[in-house]
């Protein structure tokens, strides 16, 4: 007998080329009452990439990494410990630092 078309057809992509392989040599054989046939893809499934693509994929690559060293170095700097701060001889008289009201606001020279 003929064969006959029914227009049922499926892709399969395998993973190495001896599976491939293996099942091209399977064409032919009788699944159920119908024989299978197993042919190379004429198209490839994967889309190849192009010159322009693989480099814009790199530029946007090596910006992600820039952005990353960025907050990393952000990150490092925040658990450092600040460095010591200069003191002011007019922000501290005798016990009447900065300490004594809790921050770091200049004290008025104005005198009550």
């Amino acid at each position: 007998p003929g064969a006959v078309s029914t227009g049922q057809f499926a892709f399969v992509q395998f993973q190495t080329q001896e599976a491939a392989d293996t099942a091209i040599a399977l064409s032919g054989m009788v699944l159920g009452d119908r024989a299978i046939r197993i042919t190379l893809s004429q198209q490839p499934i994967v889309k190849v990439k192009g010159e322009a693509e693989i480099q814009a994929e790199q530029q946007a690559l090596q910006k992600s990494m820039s952005i990353m060293e960025q907050i990393a170095a952000k990150i490092a700097n925040k658990n450092k410990p600040p460095p010591p701060r200069e003191e002011r001889k007019d922000d501290r008289r005798e016990g009447r630092g900065d300490d004594r009201r809790g921050d770091d606001r200049p004290r008025s020279r104005a005198r009550r």
